[in-house]
């Protein structure tokens, strides 16, 4: 039995409601007998409120450390909350006894530089799970100089660091996997495994407590309201629509755009319903209703297969797609899971919505194509297994 331990600043709740990969990650490799370990932040990112550190209804052991709070995603406040976390990390990491492996996730920067520093220098087996790109996916976030010529600088050498003592790399795209593979030529283990849901939650029997109008034409979008996502090209596409189409979109998530969005939404005169974060159930029942769902982020946006895709086929929907990441164009192409406009081209997304909802069956193929896509490469049931083999080997 190896010591695991796994470091993941964003980790999900304890409550049994999570579908964060880290937590499914522990749990799985509890199941099998491992002794294993999440530490992660007392603070929690999603709902911007410290956690009770008690209410843990899990079968691992969790490890909650200190971090400062902070409101806005995109703030001074919140690099100085990351740094100190970083350090309670560090601090913790000598105090404990030392692991056999530790499975680290990226980013958060700050962290995951001090857990490969103490790797590097204690010569333990550290494995990084590259989530996204930092400071990458910031260059969208606000055209603020200092951020750009100073900040930016910090992370990326930090991040840089990190993908070059890495002895195995995994990632949630081949995109960010060739980012780490980049800087590092001594890798022993390196693959992208998608972040996945698990197909089992979406098989269950749902009720009808989200369900939706079946006489409109339900569009859904789960994700964050933030600066990186485009739907401002969603609505405007929406309200370019013939007054005939009863269309409602649906937008399942919080962010800092969603006052903005709101106030959009209602000026354009267009049907929008906001449901603010729901419980991961709660986003299966109402994608489980949809018609379509759309995927709309910004031109050169550093994201590129990221959790949405895998709610999106798991609920066997066709996808309105307008980010640019080559890495899921070619996934809409090439599977033919919906239809691809350029980001913020609003007549394109117009004809591409009307094309779905003027050809129902067309709909039904491609939401049969979504759901072998999820079987094949987003069934976390299945495709995990590469993880723990990257963490017991």
């Amino acid at each position: 039995m190896k010591d695991i331990l796994i470091v993941a600043h964003f980790s999900g709740e304890f409550d049994g409601t999570s579908n964060n990969r880290f937590n499914y990650i522990c749990k799985k490799l509890s199941d099998r007998g491992e002794q294993v370990e999440l530490v992660t932040s007392s603070f929690s990112h999603t709902k911007k409120e410290q956690r009770l550190k008690s209410n843990n209804e899990v079968n691992y052991k969790v490890t909650m450390l200190d971090e400062p709070s902070y409101r806005n995603n995109v703030s001074l406040k919140r690099i100085y909350s990351h740094f100190k976390f970083s350090k309670n990390v560090k601090k913790y990491l000598y105090m404990r006894n030392r692991p056999d492996v530790i499975y680290c996730a990226v980013p958060s920067i700050d962290v995951a530089y001090e857990v490969a520093r103490f790797s590097k220098r204690n010569k333990i087996d550290f494995v990084i799970d590259i989530q996204d790109l930092w400071p990458e996916a910031f260059k969208l976030a606000k055209n603020n100089l200092i951020l750009e010529k100073t900040i930016y600088n910090y992370i990326e050498k930090k991040a840089n660091y990190i993908y070059s003592v890495a002895s195995k790399i995994i990632s949630v795209s081949q995109t960010y996997l060739n980012r780490g593979l980049a800087l590092n030529n001594n890798v022993t283990f390196a693959e992208t495994v998608y972040l996945g849901t698990s197909l089992k939650l979406f098989n269950q029997k749902i009720d009808n407590k989200f369900s939706l109008d079946p006489f409109k034409f339900n569009i859904t979008y789960v994700g964050t309201l933030g600066f990186s996502y485009d739907l401002q090209t969603v609505f405007l596409a929406i309200k370019e629509l013939p007054s005939s189409i009863n269309i409602c979109i649906h937008l399942l998530g919080d962010g800092p755009e969603k006052f903005r969005l709101e106030n959009m939404a209602s000026n354009l005169g267009i049907n929008a319903k906001f449901y603010g974060r729901l419980p991961y159930n709660d986003v299966i029942r109402v994608l489980k209703f949809s018609d379509v769902c759309v995927n709309s982020i910004k031109a050169n946006a550093a994201q590129s297969i990221i959790n949405k895709h895998a709610d999106y086929v798991a609920a066997g929907k066709p996808i309105l797609n307008t980010q640019d990441s080559d890495e899921f164009v070619r996934l809409v192409e090439n599977y033919q899971i919906g239809l691809n406009s350029e980001p913020g081209n609003i007549m394109s997304l117009k004809e591409n919505i009307l094309i779905l909802y003027n050809d129902r069956e067309l709909c039904k193929i491609m939401g049969r194509n979504s759901l072998k896509v999820a079987k094949k490469y987003f069934n976390r049931d299945d495709t995990y297994d590469v993880i723990y083999q990257s963490i017991l080997e």
